[in-house]
C-alpha cells in the first residue's frame, strides 16, 4: 500500500487565517517574503519563483460569496468545480524542488488537504488530524497536504515537528490553486479544502470550508472516501 502526505510550511503568511493586514502590516510580510525569497535563491541560484507567493494570481473567473475570514468575504479564483467531473491534473514542486504531478498516483484513491500555511494554528490542526488518521484509510490510499510554501520552509517544518512524510509546493505558479478554484486572491494563498479523487481520476467529493478559520468536516471526507475507494 502506497501512502503520501505532502505538507507544505511558510511561517510568514497567516494572512487567509487572520484579518487582512494593514498597510504597515502587509508591507512587512512582503518583506519578510523577500527575503525567505532571497535565502532560497541563495540555497538553489538556478531557481527562480515567479509569481512570488503573497502576490494576486491572474484567473479567468472570480467567485465570491464562497469562503470569507475574520476580515470579511474572500473571492476565489478559478472554476467551480462538480462532484462525477474528472479532476484536473496537476504538477507540485517537491522538497528538492523537482516536479511532482498527479499522474504519479493514478490508480490510487487520492485525498487532498489544502491548508493555506500550516504554521497557523486551524492548519496545523488540520494536518495534524488527518496525519493520525492515515492508518485508519483504506488500502490504497494517498493523502496529499497542499499549499502555496516553499519547499525549503517545508524542509524546515518536518525537522521541527517531526512529521516524516512528502511534501509539495504550489508556490512557484499557482497552477493547482487556479485549476482547483482554490486560488484566494486577496492573499495569494489557496483556500482551506479537501478532495477526493478515485483510482480512475473522478472528483468524487469536497469540501471548501466555508469559514477559514474552522477546520473541515472529517466524518464527511471518510465517509465519501469509502463510497470512492475500489
Amino acid at each position: 500500500m502506497q501512502r503520501g502526505i505532502m505538507i507544505g510550511c511558510v511561517g510568514l503568511m497567516a494572512l487567509a487565517c487572520q484579518p487582512a493586514p494593514t498597510p504597515d502590516c502587509a508591507a512587512a510580510v512582503e518583506e519578510a517574503l523577500a527575503r525567505q525569497r532571497a535565502s532560497f535563491a541563495e540555497a538553489s541560484p538556478a531557481t527562480t519563483l515567479e509569481p512570488p507567493i503573497g502576490q494576486s494570481l491572474p484567473a479567468e473567473e472570480e467567485r465570491s460569496g464562497v469562503i470569507a475570514n475574520a476580515a470579511g468575504p474572500l473571492t476565489l479564483l478559478g472554476p467551480q468545480l462538480v462532484p462525477g467531473q474528472p479532476a484536473p491534473a496537476f504538477v507540485l514542486r517537491d522538497l528538492e524542488n523537482k516536479p511532482l504531478a498527479s499522474e504519479r498516483f493514478a490508480g490510487k484513491t487520492l485525498v487532498i488537504s489544502v491548508v493555506p500555511s500550516v504554521d497557523t494554528p486551524v492548519c496545523e490542526a488540520q494536518t495534524g488530524h488527518l496525519f493520525r488518521s492515515m492508518e485508519a484509510l483504506p488500502p490504497d490510499t494517498v493523502l496529499l497536504t497542499v499549499s502555496r510554501d516553499l519547499p525549503f520552509a517545508q524542509r524546515r517544518f518536518r525537522e521541527i515537528k517531526g512529521y516524516d512524510m512528502l511534501y509539495g509546493s504550489d508556490a512557484y505558479d499557482g497552477s493547482f490553486g487556479r485549476s482547483y478554484g482554490i486560488a484566494v486572491k486577496e492573499s495569494g494563498l489557496l483556500a482551506r479544502s479537501v478532495w477526493v479523487i478515485d483510482p480512475e481520476g473522478t472528483l468524487r467529493y469536497h469540501e471548501i470550508v466555508a469559514n477559514q478559520r474552522d477546520e473541515p468536516d472529517y466524518s464527511a471526507l471518510l465517509a465519501a472516501l469509502a463510497r470512492a475507494a475500489p
